[in-house]
């Protein structure tokens, strides 16, 4: 069982590391998680520590291959860090000499843009019609909901276009007196 890293404790991760140790030679002699000394590397470099990635040989197949798959399984890059045993800087680094090699599983990961339906959406002639005849049944004296009943729209919406023309100076969008 880990305990609670105090900053010495964190201070010695940090200087292990610099000096070229792994986290397993790391945390063996200790009682440290590897993922307990990772977080700690990571945050000193979040916090502006000059701190290198670890020196190892070049990523083997085995290990872009992995990465590569649980990324296209939709994990984050901390998930396939832990899974694959290495640092989520490094699945970057993979994930986008993936990208740029073509392969599909390196996909950027984005919410698809959602256009709203046809019917949804008004033009702008149909919505100057519609101010135009809002305005002109204003004019006419019938009640906000009136209009909203006959245009098939909100009330709200008819005061919204009334209370712009006014402000625009449209003398069809008066106001009334209360009876």
């Amino acid at each position: 069982m880990s305990r609670h890293l105090d900053h010495s404790d964190r201070a010695k991760i940090i200087e292990r590391f610099l000096a070229g140790e792994t986290y397993e030679a790391i945390c063996s002699e200790v009682d440290y998680t590897i993922p307990g000394a990772k977080a700690v590397v990571q945050r000193a470099r979040n916090r502006g520590i000059a701190i290198p990635m670890a020196q190892r040989e070049p990523f083997t197949l085995v290990e872009i291959e992995a990465v590569l798959d649980h990324w296209a399984a939709g994990l984050k890059e901390c998930e396939v860090g832990s899974a694959t045993g290495l640092e989520p800087a490094q699945v970057r680094h993979i994930v986008a000499l993936a990208r740029t090699r073509g392969d599909a599983r390196a996909a950027r990961r984005m919410k698809p843009f959602v256009r709203p339906s046809e019917d949804r959406r008004r033009r702008r002639a149909e919505t100057e019609a519609l101010k135009e005849q809002v305005l002109n049944d204003w004019d006419n004296e019938l009640t906000a909901k009136q209009i909203a009943h006959r245009q098939r729209i909100s009330p709200e919406y008819v005061q919204s276009i009334v209370k712009i023309a006014r402000a625009d100076g449209d003398a069809r969008a008066r106001r009334r007196k209360a009876v």
